[in-house]
């Protein structure tokens, strides 16, 4: 047994130990009152919170308590053993890393240990190396656990995003599609990626060449003309579900090694471009194609003379923020963000009725404007609204509301203060709330 701490490790190990270690708690269980003092003394070299027990039953009060997410077990120990006692812990938790201490290995115990999923074993006397060693694998199964599970939790949003974007993006391997995004399947008129493959396999088939404005007879065709402007964009025609032409441009980036085509398509059809143009400069914003702030700002005078002069017997007025919309910009750009902001807007859009006024006021921020309606139907016009965002996007992202009312004793920036201050509120409140400001 080494007995001090002036012991050097595979300089690696050590770093690897000081640098993660600090992170996780673990727990120490041992009758051996010496073997828990010299224990304690080394664990605290790298651990923050090192916690001692002498047995299975004081153990498992301690695991209760404070969950550490590694445990080092003698096995041999009164009351409760240390097999029986990561039995109890694994019904609880089965993501801890256990470390079996041991005088000896029986049979018994070796097979019961196997059955229990532990695979690591420190035989006394310690040798030190081993035994750090050991220290070294648990701190990394963890490590890697935690990494899997960002990796994971990253995937899922970006796949959401992917499939809310108005971006056509479609994946082919070895010519057959593998991949293709809610926007283009509803553009196509299929209700699912099952049901579009059991009509055509391959993407060329709804793609007519711009010179010729002819079908690719193969996917070799196809792939050919895709490589020859990979670098540059083109345009293609594709007809939607109503069989009207439609002109894309089309972005190509091929893998050879795979054998695997990514596809984007976006969509430049120019009808009545310059009035379209024309109103996104004066009253629409480009990114949404909600009312802008300027058409806002114009409209909420408007209703104010009119609730002023009673045309409208209640005006309410409802703001909604994006949540935590700077992280995402931070971990995936702003490109990304922009995305959420566009599904959000059409998402909420297709929430309201023709009369309910919606504009994107700047960032991640809506403003809607209910006419003839009082103070608690806008509250539950907004809470449901919450609930709903909440249930599209799988809560992997949320928004706040603030709600207020006109009042006739009101000016417009009181409105406009009282609302913000809501959203304020439901921000500070932990979000994704509704917030009312009287």
């Amino acid at each position: 047994m080494f007995l001090n701490k002036e012991f050097k490790l595979h300089i690696n190990t050590e770093e690897y130990l000081l640098k993660y270690a600090k992170k996780y708690s673990i727990l120490y269980v041992d009758d051996d009152e010496s073997y828990r003092e010299i224990m304690k003394d080394i664990l605290s070299m790298f651990f923050d919170n090192v916690m001692m027990a002498k047995d299975g039953v004081e153990a498992l009060e301690l695991y209760k308590e404070f969950t550490p997410k590694i445990v080092i077990t003698d096995i041999n120990m009164p009351q409760m053993n240390g097999l029986e006692l990561i039995e109890e812990i694994q019904k609880l938790n089965f993501e801890v890393s256990f470390i079996i201490l041991t005088g000896f290995i029986e049979n018994a115990h070796l097979l019961k240990a196997l059955e229990l999923g532990i695979n690591k074993y420190l035989i006394k006397p310690l040798d030190k190396e081993v035994f750090f060693e050991r220290l070294y694998e648990s701190i990394f199964d963890l490590e890697f656990i935690n990494q899997f599970e960002v990796m994971q939790e990253e995937k899922e949003l970006l796949n959401l995003v992917l499939e809310l974007s108005p971006v056509f993006t479609v994946l082919e391997k070895d010519g057959k599609i593998k991949y293709i995004n809610n926007s283009f399947l509803n553009f196509l008129g299929y209700e699912s990626y099952e049901e579009c493959i059991a009509v055509n396999e391959n993407l060329y088939t709804f793609i007519k060449n711009e010179m010729s404005n002819v079908v690719y007879q193969d996917y070799e065709e196809y792939k050919r003309d895709a490589l020859s402007f990979e670098e540059n964009d083109k345009k293609v025609y594709i007809k939607d579900k109503n069989n009207t032409l439609k002109v894309f441009q089309l972005t190509n980036k091929f893998y050879p090694n795979t054998n695997t085509l990514i596809s984007v398509f976006t969509d430049i059809n120019n009808i009545d471009k310059n009035n379209r143009e024309l109103k996104k400069l004066s009253e629409i914003d480009t990114l949404t194609n909600l009312y802008n702030k300027y058409k806002f700002n114009s409209y909420f005078n408007e209703i104010y003379k009119g609730f002023q002069n009673k045309q409208y017997s209640d005006v309410s007025l409802v703001m909604i923020n994006i949540d935590n919309l700077t992280e995402i910009n931070n971990l995936y750009g702003n490109h990304v963000g922009d995305k959420v902001i566009r599904s959000v807007a059409n998402f909420i859009k297709l929430k309201l009725n023709k009369e309910d006024f919606l504009a994107r006021c700047g960032g991640e921020a809506f403003v809607i404007i209910f006419k003839n309606m009082n103070l608690e139907t806008a509250f539950k016009r907004a809470d449901m609204l919450r609930l709903s965002v909440n249930r599209q996007y799988k809560s992997k992202f949320t928004c706040s509301f603030g709600v207020t009312i006109f009042r006739r004793d009101d000016n417009e920036d009181n409105i406009l203060f009282r609302v913000n201050d809501a959203i304020l509120k439901a921000k500070k409140g932990g979000k994704n709330l509704v917030i009312v400001s009287v």
